[in-house]
């Protein structure tokens, strides 16, 4: 009939309707989804030559710091000249970074040898630099000035930094500064003088072990008027018997570790370090290490770590 024929055509132009819309839709949606994959692309490039621009700049900085370690550990590399003066002794140093802020340092001037653990503000590259003016002030004191009294080195080393970093001006903030234990053997009246910016010193003689502390003052730093020059405080022991010596910063006892992840404090370091001083200087060494390693575990290292140890006769 004809009210049947129109229906049915009515029915046809709808699903052709219907078909024209999905088809439109269809071709809408895949443009959108070229636009955004190519949106995507071009983000996923960027980011890609981004990363290879981060990868780049990490390797050239990387690089730099090992270089830098090279030069940092040939300008401190003393152990030879050591060996000749103390030829009992170790030197367990591990830096948290590739450079460090904990050195040694040594010097001999006839008959008297200094030796001395130095621990400088920061680690990484701030500390390296700060290690390098250390060692390159204390070297100039020794030898240039003469000065050899262990308490009058902290006094003008103080002097030194707080000058080198401009401290005693408002216009600059520069705070940093360094902890140390230094000693000096003197060969012919078989003494020896320790003085400390807040670092101790351990000895062990008639297997009696005694811990000296350092003066309650770090070297450099910004501080008040009238704390412009400090004194530190000189104590003198008598090497005559055979003694144990041991200088170090905070970073060993300071580390966390074991299973309740807590530091490993002084009175642990004394007994370990009494504990093992009969042996010879290398085990003396390779204890340390491994204790160091076994508490520290899967922990990250806090600091950086620097112990000395010589045998005197």
């Amino acid at each position: 009939s004809e009210k049947y024929r129109i229906l049915k055509q009515e029915k046809e132009l709808t699903h052709k309707k219907y078909l024209q819309s999905q088809k439109e839709a269809n071709e809408e949606l895949e443009h959108k989804v070229h636009e955004r994959t190519a949106e995507l692309n071009a983000t996923l490039d960027t980011m890609t030559s981004l990363y290879l621009k981060i990868e780049k700049k990490n390797t050239d900085i990387n690089a730099s710091i090992n270089y830098a370690s090279r030069i940092q550990n040939a300008f401190l590399a003393i152990d030879d000249e050591v060996k000749k003066s103390l030829p009992e002794h170790f030197i367990f140093s591990k830096a948290r970074d590739v450079v460090s802020g904990d050195f040694h340092f040594f010097a001999q001037k006839d008959d008297k040898v200094i030796m001395a653990a130095v621990d400088c503000t920061g680690h990484g590259v701030p500390g390296a630099m700060m290690s390098m003016i250390g060692e390159a002030y204390l070297t100039q004191i020794v030898y240039s000035l003469g000065i050899l009294d262990v308490s009058k080195i902290l006094s003008e080393l103080h002097y030194k930094v707080r000058m080198a970093l401009l401290q005693d001006s408002d216009e600059h903030t520069v705070k940093d500064g360094m902890d140390m234990a230094i000693c000096m053997i003197d060969k012919n009246t078989k003494t020896l003088d320790f003085a400390g910016a807040r670092n101790p010193l351990i000895y062990i003689q008639d297997n009696q072990l005694h811990h000296i502390k350092g003066s309650k003052l770090g070297i450099g730093g910004r501080i008040l008027d009238y704390q412009r020059t400090r004194s530190y405080e000189k104590h003198t022991i008598s090497i005559k018997s055979e003694t144990s010596v041991y200088l170090f910063t905070d970073g060993f006892q300071d580390q966390f570790g074991g299973k309740d992840d807590t530091k490993f404090m002084i009175k642990n370091l004394k007994e370990l370090v009494f504990t093992n001083h009969t042996k010879s200087l290398k085990e003396q060494k390779q204890n340390l290490e491994k204790t160091f390693s076994e508490w520290k575990g899967d922990s990250r290292q806090i600091d950086d770590v620097l112990i000395i140890g010589f045998q005197l006769d």
